[in-house]
């Protein structure tokens, strides 16, 4: 099967919701946020949006012996989310490993998104990739022509979260349901 991309705007309810749908089925998840000084904030970030889940980090600044124990327990499915950098391009297959989630898709180079995109779909399971961009505003015109190179070459959907808010009778706004509407048709 194809491995479906979406390509949003980074926010915590698309990464939860991400998350969420892959650990309700069983697999796991590659989170790729590629600076090392700032990876563990981001772990805990990821651990206060989905607290149930059991998290790793891993990037190629460990020690052999680290890095290799995290994998290891990635690969006896003892984690279910390995916060990582591209370190993971090339390695080992995890066939529980469906969804990836690409932080700052913008910074990464195309031939390497392809490859992070192959860490995925090494099984019969549906597939899912996430490439998480700030702002357009934000991106470099270098960044936003890899994005729509990838966007032509891949067939990637867009992905709007929603933040539905309902009104009660003092005119107040109380948060409602949250929800991940994909704005384009899902392509492979």
């Amino acid at each position: 099967r194809a491995v479906k991309t979406f390509l949003a705007r980074k926010d915590d309810l698309v990464i939860r919701e991400a998350v969420q749908q892959e650990l309700e089925r069983g697999g796991q998840v590659f989170f790729v946020h590629n600076r090392v000084r700032s990876i563990h904030r981001v772990a805990e970030k990821i651990e206060q949006l989905v607290p149930h889940a059991r998290i790793a980090v891993a990037h190629g600044q460990m020690s052999g012996k680290q890095l290799e124990e995290v994998m290891v327990g990635f690969v006896r499915h003892e984690v279910d989310i390995l916060v990582c950098t591209t370190i993971i391009e090339s390695g080992l297959d995890i066939p529980n490993a469906n969804t990836i989630i690409i932080n700052r898709a913008d910074r990464i180079g195309l031939a390497d998104m392809y490859q992070l995109r192959g860490r995925v779909g090494r099984s019969s399971r549906q597939s899912y990739a996430y490439l998480l961009v700030p702002s357009t505003e934000k991106m470099t015109s270098d960044a936003g022509q890899r994005l729509r190179q990838a966007v032509l070459q891949v067939g990637v959907a867009a992905v709007e979260p929603r933040h539905e808010h309902k009104q009660d009778s003092g005119n107040q706004h109380q948060q409602g349901k949250e929800q991940v509407v994909i704005c384009a048709g899902e392509q492979g």
